[in-house]
């Protein structure tokens, strides 16, 4: 629902942050970091669910998929304007919470 995707933004909007102030040597804060989040979300959501999502939801996870690899391929060759750090440290801890959040 929206209280968790609007948890997992911001945990991951928090997250990049962190993880941009701990790996780079300039300030940068954004909303870019959350986006990655998101997408590192989706992608995992897509892989759990999977048997439970019309196939037509499913036709988007390779699209997910490639989007982020290539995205963060593209971070890196830009790497001196776009702070791949935040994104990375989004995108994990996104993937980190949708993981362990079903553990019991």
């Amino acid at each position: 629902g929206a209280i968790r995707t609007l948890v997992v933004y911001l945990a991951a909007c928090l997250a990049g942050a962190i993880t941009s102030y701990l790996l780079t040597p300039s300030i940068s804060l954004g909303a870019s970091t959350g986006v990655f989040g998101i997408i590192g979300a989706l992608i995992v959501h897509h892989f759990r669910y999977r048997r439970l999502l019309p196939e037509s939801i499913n036709a988007t996870l390779p699209v997910l998929v490639v989007l982020a690899i290539s995205q963060f391929g593209f971070d890196l060759l830009r790497s001196g304007s776009v702070d791949v750090a935040g994104h990375a440290g989004g995108f994990v801890a996104a993937v980190a919470v949708l993981v362990f959040q079903h553990l019991d």
